[in-house]
């Protein structure tokens, strides 16, 4: 794990031990950080307006000076480079021999960006409510509208977005299929997130504490369902929960119900609890939960 230090303009690597070495100096207040598949490091430097690149020995040298303020990086398969620019609300594309164009305008000075497995962009600004999807061409278009306590978010390999709140001190997540649950919850106030190749979250706080929590691994299917009382129009449904979790505590379950004889699936409730009263069935119907 690496992080900037935007104070000290350092950025600090931190082992899968625990353990935190200086990795880097690279200017006055380095903000965004990404890395190619090569290993190479890339910095944006807000104050200066300049990319630094840090080999993976530790070897520092400006890869880009832009006419902006850099303040998210984002590196596509093919190995270009494309920065968010909070001055003049652009995205710059810079190619690996160091071509800089503008991809797109945006609507709002952002202050993060994520990229998908097909290259799509997606930039969040703190002071907006929304994310806004770019192709690699260079739509634009609003992908989401998100509360105004969002402060950082995340992509998996999976395509499953992760957002912090700030205000309940949630991690939500929003998966490919646009389902909407909450994954983590912690006491401090929530900086930023990150994620890396081996399912990993990391979550920094206001204190100056990392966590780390485990993604991608889908909890096991509940056991034991069962009705222990029926009616002609109502029953009540009881079972397990998961013997794994996935590596997270589960908050919600999400029943759904089909009648006999159709193949589409109903949402009756979300829960927490492990028993459920589903009322209003039609009598001598069939249903499957």
């Amino acid at each position: 794990l690496y992080v900037a230090n935007s104070d000290e303009g350092t950025i600090t690597k931190i082992s899968p031990q625990a353990t935190a070495t200086l990795f880097a100096t690279v200017g006055d207040r380095p903000s965004s950080l990404v890395f190619d598949s090569s290993g190479n490091l890339y910095s944006a430097d807000a104050i200066s307006g300049t990319i630094s690149k840090v080999t993976p020995s530790g070897e520092v040298s400006v890869f880009a000076d832009l006419a902006s303020n850099p303040t998210a990086l984002v590196i596509d398969s093919v190995g270009n480079l494309y920065s968010a620019n909070g001055r003049d609300s652009t995205v710059s594309k810079i190619t690996p021999t160091g071509q800089i164009t503008k991809l797109v305008t945006l609507p709002i000075a952002a202050s993060r960006m994520v990229s998908d497995s097909y290259d799509n962009l997606y930039v969040f600004s703190t002071v907006s409510s929304k994310i806004y999807k770019i192709t690699p061409t260079g739509e634009l278009s609003v992908f989401i509208s998100l509360s105004d306590s969002v402060t950082d978010f995340v992509l998996d390999a999976k395509n499953n977005f992760y957002f912090a709140n700030s205000t309940d001190g949630t991690i939500s997540k929003l998966t490919a299929a646009g389902m909407l649950s909450t994954l983590a919850v912690f006491e401090d106030t929530i900086v930023r997130i990150a994620s890396d190749s081996n399912g990993n979250l990391f979550t920094s706080f206001d204190e100056g504490k990392v966590a780390k929590s485990v993604l991608g691994k889908t909890p096991t299917a509940p056991r034991l369902l069962s009705s222990p009382q029926q009616s002609s129009s109502t029953i009540s449904l009881s079972w397990t929960a998961p013997e794994s979790n996935g590596g997270s505590a589960i908050t919600e379950y999400q029943v759904e119900q089909s009648a006999a004889g159709v193949s589409s699936w109903d949402l009756v409730a979300k829960t927490s609890s492990t028993v459920l009263q589903v009322t209003n069935l039609e009598p001598q119907s069939g249903y499957r939960f």
